[in-house]
This record gives structure tokens, sequence and C-alpha cells, in this order.
């Protein structure tokens, strides 16, 4: 089954984050042991867009929102960065993926390929629309979690292959 679907992120803290291929096919994941382990719905992934807005945390202060996409074996890798010192208007950038990038490709979770890196403040929203093959008996992302039932469905972090959980989802169930 194929899905299109835009997720929509909250930084709990500034952070910078690696977005593997793996982190994006564990973005929707079940619950298969309670209170353990959840198991990613996805086998494949083809970045859309990511979006990114990053406000100020302070009047005077600036804010700064970057992505970079990561070339891997096709190019060479590109930057995309905007930085703001309004509390009126945040720092906002808008990209899909260059040609010959790795994230302008199908990937499945097989390898994790790093797609892109993405730094933002504290606060910023991020969304990343992407088309996901659900996995049909493929072998998927399992991630630790502390709380979770068993069967449920689970929205995870953007950053949760790397134990951190500071690119949190917004508008789903979520286990951290």
């Amino acid at each position: 089954m194929h899905v299109h679907h835009t997720f929509r992120f909250i930084a709990a803290a500034a952070t910078t984050c690696v977005v593997t291929t793996a982190s994006l096919t564990a973005l929707m994941a079940v619950c298969y042991t309670t209170n353990t382990a959840v198991r990613g719905l996805f086998y494949a992934v083809k970045i859309r867009r990511i979006s990114i807005w990053s406000p100020t945390v302070a009047i005077g202060a600036s804010s700064t929102c970057q992505l970079r996409w990561s070339g891997g074996p096709f190019g060479s890798d590109e930057t995309v960065s905007d930085t703001t010192m309004s509390i009126s208007r945040p720092a906002h950038i808008s990209s899909a993926p260059p040609q010959r990038t790795s994230a302008a490709f199908w990937t499945n979770n097989d390898a994790v390929t790093t797609l892109c890196t993405i730094t933002v403040a504290f606060g910023a929203i991020v969304d990343v629309e992407a088309e996901f093959i659900m996995a049909n008996g493929s072998t998927t992302v399992v991630l630790a979690i502390a709380t979770g039932v068993d069967g449920f469905q689970y929205a995870m972090s953007l950053d949760e292959q790397a134990g951190t959980s500071l690119l949190q989802p917004v508008g789903l169930v979520a286990t951290l």
C-alpha cells in the first residue's frame, strides 16, 4: 500500500537531527510488546518536501533554521537556511530534495541512509511531507519504548532513532 502524508513535529529544545531512512520508516509504529518495543509500519520512503518555521526565543535574539540535504553516492550536499531577528516573523524554509541527493530517490530501511540533517531552535515546527510504502511482510525498524500498549499504533519522534526525542510529533498519539 502506498501512503502520502505530512507529519508535523515541534522542537522541545534546540537540536540538530540527522534524518535517516530508518527514522522516517518508523514514524508510525505498532507496539508489539507492552512497554518494551514498537515496530515501524513502513518499508520504503521518498521525501517530497521539508518545511521549517523557527521562531526567536526573545526580543533582539536571532533564530536560524537549516536543512542540509545529503548528497550520498549520487551528488554533493546542498544546504538551505534562513535566519530571523523578528518576533513576528519566524525563520522559514521549504525545500524539496535537490536532484542527485539521497532523498531524491526511493530508499528502504534495509540500509540506514542519511537523507538530510535538520538544525532548529526551541519551538520550531518541522513538516515532513513524504510518500511511504507499507511493509507487507518485509522487515521493519524496531524501536525500544518506555510506555506502550500491545497492538496500539503510535507516532514516533523524528529523532527517535538517535534516542533523543526532541522533535516530537504533533496531533497524533505518541510514545517517547
